[in-house]
């Protein structure tokens, strides 16, 4: 279970971070909310991969143009879904949170198991690596695995 702290940072403070996170209409980025949990998350036949955020976390803000420029990659892959959710301010019942941000894989047909993104690094090639192991196989952009 999260606590909720509040941690002062530079330039405004949670407050601050909090107004910032004006959904990015052209962003590729799910943002979820525990009332559409279930049917984006878990009713759905995709793969979805999920980043549990806060808004004042240091790690979480570099990691969002990562995740946009992995997200984006997976623009045309029908099959799996690239999502966020703010675990600062929702928590899903049975999703255990220990830090941010959290990346965890919701696999097709194994919803309730979700596989844990750790270990690696925090580089758009990285995650689609591990996409790449334990996901549903796909072809990225012209086939080339690779680029994005």
């Amino acid at each position: 279970k999260i606590e909720k702290v509040d941690i002062p940072e530079e330039g405004g403070g949670q407050e601050a971070a909090e107004e910032e996170e004006e959904e990015d209409p052209d962003s590729s980025v799910v943002s979820l909310s525990p009332l559409d949990w279930e049917s984006n998350v878990i009713d759905t036949q995709k793969d979805v991969l999920v980043e549990f955020y806060a808004p004042w976390c240091g790690h979480c803000q570099q990691l969002k143009p990562v995740y946009e420029e992995e997200a984006k990659a997976f623009d045309d892959v029908g099959h799996i879904m690239i999502a966020k959710l703010n675990a600062d301010k929702h928590e899903i019942p049975g999703v255990e949170i220990e830090g941010f941000p959290t990346i965890k894989l919701f696999k097709k047909g194994k919803k309730k198991d979700p596989i844990e993104y750790e270990g690696m690094g925090r580089s758009a090639a990285e995650i689609i690596k591990f996409l790449e192991e334990h996901s549903t196989p796909f072809t990225l952009g012209n086939g080339e695995k690779d680029e994005l």
